[in-house]
């Protein structure tokens, strides 16, 4: 941007010592100007649109032959092998089919979080609305047409048999690449539901016990524990005057200018599968009219909108303006579209990855839209990239559920400390399942010649740098939060932790100074690395400002530190 170019900086929320906009300037309309918009159908879900309320997430695309096609994804969808797998896919037409042929438009509205489509013919035009609701884990498709139309929804799950994942495609298992056995995917169950077409993917199995298991913490199981075990996740589809002909086929018994179809999605660790059938029929039940969900959602987002907003002009040069305005805002949409979930944001796709049309990595296009680099762990690196931002835009919601995996993790970590090295604190690896253990494939398969805790994986081996900014990133949320139960549940018992681990676990010199050896920088400097720059910076900011900041009210333990 040049010297004289002219600047707008529109900030909210965003810092504390910036001032906040008088209410009068703030025009939510502009992001209408930063919306996406084709005028053409797409070929495949390459060119699907992001739609999603924090925990559940849809890509949203209509074919040429005139179908809306999904796929949904959950944040805490983890399959018995540790996979983070789509809930499924829909497939929605009308008949007569007005989106097929004619005029077309597809618009992702980034100011209420909805898909808009429309279409026309020389059948007739229709206007849809798909959006996932910002208050309850549902799907809705609503809108109306110029003519009375029957609308089929088909299940398109491609789970319909057990199978192995076998070669490239073992990327998606990651922790069971190496595995010196065959894995196999349970298949999905197709339901019946009085209420609608249901399915669900139900873990008969789990690999948690077997991560445990590898790392000697074989002690630490108890099944009724297992986050993997008995994870079962779905959805129901319903719609007024809609019956299923097939178990995986939502039909309209007659046609109807009106078009409403909704999709609870569930997820959880029910007894069984009826349970969790019941307990999605029961939302299904209880459903209020789109119409005012919909006003509902419109509020939440524009209210997310208004918490914070930077809109930049050039007039030398308005194109690059525009494109880094647009690119910010697209960024927070998306963190919005899947960070207030159970589980944090996916480095490796979040919960909007789809089948592989075109070759990727050395994998080869026609892979399932359960497929990911990397699987279903955590690479801290990663992870953390979409977070620090959160800080300045008051997004602190969606740092929650990063902060939660952590803490609930907290209790194996101490347990593997006190286990591996005989001593107190606790440390997370840099690539984590997320109850806590290393994936498989790093920690090694293979453990001859390797003691308790120390990786085959040497870029991680005495990587521990993540837990020292794990506790940064934590103090600058409260710091901007002033959030006290976080700071006493949550800040406080990772910091003491961390702290104490660094202090036990390394050598001291005659001056009493803790020397860090072994050690890493990073993951690049692996070998012959004592007392490493990151570690020694890191542990003096902390520790500053955790007395900077809480005082007097840091536990004895911390003050010790």
């Amino acid at each position: 941007m040049g010297v004289t170019g002219k600047i707008i900086l529109l900030l909210g929320l965003a810092a504390a010592w910036l001032p906040q906009p008088a209410r009068s300037e703030v025009r939510p309309e502009r992001y209408d100007a930063y919306d996406v918009v084709w005028r053409s159908r797409s070929g495949d879900a390459s060119g699907s649109m992001p739609v999603g309320n924090g925990d559940t997430g849809c890509n949203v695309w209509v074919t040429e032959a005139g179908r809306i096609e999904c796929r949904i994804g959950k944040t805490d969808a983890f399959s018995e092998l540790n996979s983070l797998l789509k809930v499924g896919g829909l497939s929605v037409a009308m008949t007569p089919n007005l989106l097929a042929g004619g005029e077309f438009e597809q618009r992702l509205n980034i100011r209420d979080g909805v898909v808009e489509i429309s279409g026309s013919n020389s059948d007739g035009a229709v206007s849809l609305r798909f959006w996932v609701d910002a208050h309850a884990p549902v799907i809705r498709l609503e809108g109306e047409a110029s003519v009375p139309v029957k609308v089929e929804v088909r299940n398109t799950t491609w789970r319909r048999e057990p199978r192995e994942i076998s070669g490239l495609e073992r990327h998606a298992i990651y922790g069971l690449y190496d595995a010196p056995f065959a894995t196999r995917l349970q298949a999905d169950t197709l339901l019946h539901s009085d209420v609608g077409m249901a399915w669900a993917h139900r873990n008969e199995s789990s690999i948690y016990l077997l991560t445990l298991q590898n790392q000697n913490l074989a002690d630490w199981y108890d099944p009724a524990d297992d986050p993997l075990l008995h994870r079962t996740f779905g959805a129901l589809v319903c719609g007024p005057g809609m019956r299923c002909e097939a178990p995986d086929r939502l039909v309209s018994v007659a046609a109807d200018r009106k078009i409403a179809v909704a999709a609870v999605v569930g997820s959880g660790r029910p007894e069984s599968l009826s349970e969790w059938l019941s307990r999605v029929e029961e939302q299904a039940r209880k459903l209020p009219k789109g119409g005012k969900s919909l006003a509902r959602h419109r509020k939440w987002w524009n209210d997310f909108w208004l918490r914070h907003y930077i809109f930049v002009g050039s007039e030398e040069q308005p194109e690059e303006a525009f494109t880094l305005t647009r690119a910010y805002i697209l960024q927070r949409y998306m963190n919005a579209a899947a960070g207030r979930g159970r589980m944090p944001i996916k480095f490796n796709g979040s919960i909007f990855n789809v089948e592989l049309t075109h070759d990727m990595a050395g994998c080869p296009r026609g892979l399932d839209a359960d497929f990911r680099l990397w699987g279903g762990p955590y690479w801290w690196q990663n992870t953390r990239l979409p977070y620090s931002s959160m800080l300045f835009s008051g997004d602190w919601e969606m740092m929650r559920p990063l902060f939660r995996m952590y803490r609930e993790a907290l209790p194996l970590a101490e347990y593997r400390t006190r286990r591996y090295f005989g001593h107190e604190g606790a440390y997370f690896p840099e690539t984590m399942c997320f109850w806590g253990t290393y994936a498989i494939d790093n920690y090694g398969w293979d453990r001859t010649g390797l003691a308790d805790g120390v990786s085959q994986n040497r870029y991680i081996r005495y990587y521990f740098q993540s837990n020292i900014e794990l506790v940064a990133l934590m103090l600058a949320y409260y710091e901007f939060s002033e959030d006290d139960g976080f700071l006493t549940e949550t800040l406080f018992p990772v910091a003491s932790r961390i702290l104490t681990f660094y202090d036990r676990h390394y050598p001291k010199s005659e001056r009493g100074e803790i020397v860090l050896t072994p050690a890493q920088s990073l993951e690049t400097y692996f070998e012959g690395v004592r007392n490493p720059l990151p570690d020694i910076a890191g542990l003096r900011w902390i520790t500053a400002r955790l007395k900077s900041c809480c005082g007097e009210r840091l536990p004895d333990d911390l003050a010790a530190l």
